[in-house]
This record gives C-alpha cells, structure tokens and sequence, in this order.
C-alpha cells in the first residue's frame, strides 16, 4: 500500500492546485499568467486546470465537498493577498485532509484508491 504522501502528491494536491487556480481566475478575476506566478507553475498547467484536462475526477470530487471548497477558498485569499505562500497553503490542506479520517474516507472512495487512513 501507498502511503498518504505518495497518494496526496499524486492525486490530492494537484486538484486542490487546479481549485485554487480556478478560484483565483474566476473569483478574483486573475489572468492564466498571473495566477501561474502566484502558484510557481506555468501558463499552460493553468490552462489545463482551467479546461478540466488534470485531474478531472478529484477535482469534481473536492468540488462537490463543502468542508474541502472552504479550504480551498480560504487558501485562494490567502495566497492572493500574499498572506502565505502556496506551499504554506498546499501543505496546510493536505495535512487538514490526513486528519480528517471521514474525508479520507469519502475521497478514498469517490476516486476508487485504497488510502491509508492515519492521523498524524
């Protein structure tokens, strides 16, 4: 079995990436360019984000979930108004997410994974 690590940095951060990517574009009016600056990754990784090409499942997924769209947004504000960096925030969430067994529970199965529930 993966530990919670290799699964997050796999298929967890890089849709809570693409939200907050989205949110920035959409709720604080961000162009592609500047939000690629803001999160340390180039233009076209927003744009697939943007289009729903990575990570599409999970981001439906954490879409879908209240408790983990107000981390996401509170992490977008965060990293707009230069508060934290975005991997401050990235690691905040994912650490949120590790002890949230409930959570780990409904993301293991809405993506179909088998991840190992321990909390730090």
């Amino acid at each position: 079995m993966k530990t919670f690590c290799e699964i997050a940095s796999k298929d967890i951060i890089p849709s809570i990436r693409a939200l907050i990517a989205l949110v920035l574009i959409e709720k604080y009016t961000m162009t592609q360019i500047d939000v690629a600056k803001k999160l340390g990754v180039s233009q076209p990784a927003i744009s697939y984000y943007f289009h729903s090409k990575r990570g599409r499942k999970a981001v439906e997924f954490f879409r879908s979930n209240r408790r983990a769209m107000i981390l996401i947004e509170d992490a977008a504000a965060k990293i707009y108004d230069n508060v934290e960096s975005p991997e401050n925030v990235l690691c905040d969430i994912c650490t949120k997410i590790r002890r949230d067994p409930a959570l780990i529970k409904a993301i293991s199965n809405y993506l179909g994974i088998d991840i190992p529930v321990s909390v730090l």
